[in-house]
């Protein structure tokens, strides 16, 4: 199962509150019912509904936009348990969509690697929101639901581990005989003009962008550190049942994968 539906569909096993401090994913429903008030229904996070995936993915850009500015505060704690951090920089939460969308999976961090797309491991800490500085933005946003707007495409240039990410993948589809894509074509879009048809059931251009920018920022396989194949398998499913909310089978994922990294290691080999 995705793990962002399982753990979003399970909020009985969400971690309890405490110390004056609400855990992210509790905080995210109230923001809901707050902005949207009626129209909120609270299966916003697991709904494949247009208009609900674009409630909650305003949710996640106003609290990311709170916790930057410091209207909302937050804390971190280690998932067995224990003492809650000190508050979170508001300049960890200074980040793009993409980021925000991963630390909405499970409402988790990393404070070593808080700006890495990944959305759980060894070294995550989970997210919770001070009750004071939630119920202080809560009193703010009461004032009618925001119109849903249509979400644009993401731009994906401007940073250096997707700019990699796009020069390995035009490298892959170069050595695969496949034409490179115009500079002003859109993001994920391979249908030349003498060939067009049926919709591709998956971007995969976008997805192998992802993966290579996964790759380029956590480096060669490394088990030690509980970063290989599997791990990334399994980041890229959930990144597909986010992203398209539908995911292609295990074992073409591996398939992918496996072909991807052979890439990534040998162009890193090849600019040493």
């Amino acid at each position: 199962m995705d793990p962002k539906f399982r753990f979003w569909a399970q909020p009985h096993a969400w971690p309890r509150d405490h110390a004056g401090h609400v855990f992210l994913a509790r905080a995210a429903l109230e923001v809901g019912r707050s902005l949207f008030q009626a129209k909120w229904t609270g299966l916003e996070p697991v709904d494949k509904n247009a208009e609900a995936m674009i409630r909650f993915s305003i949710v996640q850009g106003k609290i990311r936009d709170a916790l930057a500015d410091g209207r909302i505060v937050s804390a971190l704690r280690d998932p067995i348990g224990g003492s809650l951090s000190p508050p979170v920089s508001t300049n960890l939460w200074n980040v793009e969509d993409p980021i925000v969308r991963s630390r909405f999976v499970v409402c988790q961090m990393s404070p070593l690697e808080p700006f890495s797309p990944a959305f759980a491991g060894s070294r995550f800490k989970l997210i919770f929101v001070t009750r004071d500085s939630l119920d202080r933005y809560l009193c703010i946003t009461k004032e009618g639901p925001p119109e849903l707007p249509v979400r644009p495409t993401p731009d994906r240039g401007g940073h250096p581990a997707e700019d990699t990410a796009n020069a390995l993948v035009e490298t892959a589809n170069t050595r695969q005989g496949m034409p490179a894509k115009a500079a002003n074509s859109s993001p994920g879009i391979a249908i030349s003009a003498a060939k067009r048809g049926r919709p591709k059931k998956y971007l995969w251009d976008d997805f192998d962008r992802e993966a290579m920018k996964r790759l380029e920022y956590h480096g060669e396989f490394n088990p030690a550190d509980n970063w290989n194949q599997a791990t990334l398998v399994g980041e890229m499913a959930a990144w597909c049942q986010f992203t398209w909310n539908q995911e292609p089978t295990e074992s073409t994922l591996k398939s992918r994968i496996s072909s991807l990294h052979s890439q990534y290691a040998m162009a890193k080999k090849a600019n040493k």
